[in-house]
């Protein structure tokens, strides 16, 4: 049995009209969003079937932004390569700066920036590789001239909201599980530095890894400090 993506016949003009009258996808049915997502990727030549665009809601209104194959099918279209890459700390900001070129010797370059103020060892490492991910990323994207936000760029966003949409059939399924993806999520250092204080007591708990669920994240991080606040009764060191 084989799977076909729902393509009605339509006026794929009429489509995109609606679309950027409303800049919602919401306001599309759901065979129209369907037909306006597989007209999205035959136009960047990407494979519907690898899902490389999802859906957010941004300012109210549901919209698109590429997804992790998105930016690796494009950069291996348009023979885009990372020719060199600068490193700086602004105000506890690091920033990566990505310079690039593609097949036809077209040169651009972009930034990625995350928040590293106070984070260390693997929270301090994974951060640094996420700005480099991102700069990427976004050099990827303005090389093919796309205004499409980056899934690394998503959860830094206030208020965008990943939305969970039935790519076959094109009916909006509701949001995503709150689930915290960056090391510069205030929650998740917090978290850290919690962790931090549990093991310089001996406390030796096994550390959560990213991707994390919001509420399980929350949730160990309450009981560390519980732990925490009864380690210090033991031994006689105040709260």
């Amino acid at each position: 049995m084989t799977t076909e993506m729902a393509i009605e016949p339509v006026d794929q003009a009429q489509v995109l009209e609606r679309v950027i009258i409303s800049g919602d996808l919401a306001k599309l049915s759901p065979a129209d969003r369907v037909n306006y997502y597989n007209a999205v990727c035959e136009s960047l030549g990407l494979n519907p079937f690898t899902k490389p665009l999802e859906y957010l809601n941004l300012n109210g209104k549901l919209t698109l932004y590429a997804a992790k194959n998105a930016t690796d099918q494009l950069r291996r279209m348009y023979g885009i390569s990372v020719t060199k890459i600068e490193q700086s700390e602004v105000s506890g900001v690091y920033v990566v700066t990505a310079y690039g070129k593609d097949k036809d010797g077209r040169i651009d370059s972009a930034q990625g920036a995350v928040y590293i103020k106070g984070l260390q060892g693997e929270a301090l490492a994974n951060a640094i590789m996420k700005g480099e991910t991102k700069a990427k990323r976004r050099l990827t994207l303005s090389m093919c001239g796309l205004g499409f936000m980056d899934t690394t760029e998503v959860d830094s966003v206030p208020d965008a909201q990943r939305v969970t949409v039935d790519h076959a059939t094109g009916e909006v399924l509701g949001p995503e599980v709150d689930v915290v993806r960056n090391a510069d999520e205030r929650v998740w250092q917090r978290y850290m530095y919690v962790l931090a204080e549990a093991q310089d007591l001996g406390l030796n708990p096994t550390p959560l890894r990213l991707p994390v669920q919001r509420t399980a994240l929350i949730g160990e991080g309450r009981s560390l400090m519980d732990r925490i606040e009864a380690r210090k009764a033991e031994v006689g060191q105040p709260a």
